[in-house]
């Protein structure tokens, strides 16, 4: 038997089959790999009626935390394709950024946001993501706080109080 070693502090990120998300973290929990899996609830049209769902926040992607030594006992797992890597070396996430992915899909803030501008980088001051901070982009006619994950080349769209954030800078605009 494995003696207990020291708790990775930071996770990496796992790379899935389409829509084997689920089926991926439930084999992580029987094999006891540690995992971290963000839903959010939607509501998905079929013809005859509406249903509230739970689908992955980032489809196709799963957090793990375990130690080097260990990575081969997720790769083994049925559904999984990859950890998302550079240079040949897993990338990692911090556990804040975990911890803000956390207390986003805990939470659910809606306000639309008028004072500041596409483009604007802000922070957030209080409330369930304080100090994350995003990227300021418009979708249909609201404001909105994009918390970008960049390893992953996906961002999280949160509405926000206008008085829960500060500027911190602008986007250098592309030459």
């Amino acid at each position: 038997m494995e003696t207990p070693s020291v708790k990775p502090s930071c996770w990496q990120v796992v790379y899935t089959y389409s829509q084997y998300e689920k089926k991926v973290q439930k084999e992580f929990q029987r094999k006891g790999i540690e995992s971290f899996l963000p839903l959010q609830k939607k509501i998905r049209q079929w013809s005859d009626r509406k249903r509230k769902v739970e689908v992955p926040l980032f489809p196709n992607y799963i957090f793990v935390r375990v130690a080097i030594k260990n990575l081969w006992k997720v790769l083994k797992v049925n559904g999984i394709v990859k950890f998302i890597s550079s240079e040949g070396r897993p990338v990692t996430v911090s556990n804040a950024t975990v911890d803000s992915i956390r207390k986003l899909i805990n939470h659910d803030v809606e306000v639309t946001n008028e004072l500041f501008t596409e483009g604007d980088i802000v922070r957030v001051i209080r409330g369930p993501l304080s100090e994350t901070e995003g990227v300021l982009v418009e979708k249909k006619g609201k404001s909105r706080l994009a918390i970008q994950i960049s390893i992953m080349k996906q961002s999280v769209l949160v509405d926000i109080a206008p008085c829960d954030l500060e500027k911190v800078g602008r986007l250098e605009q592309a030459v």
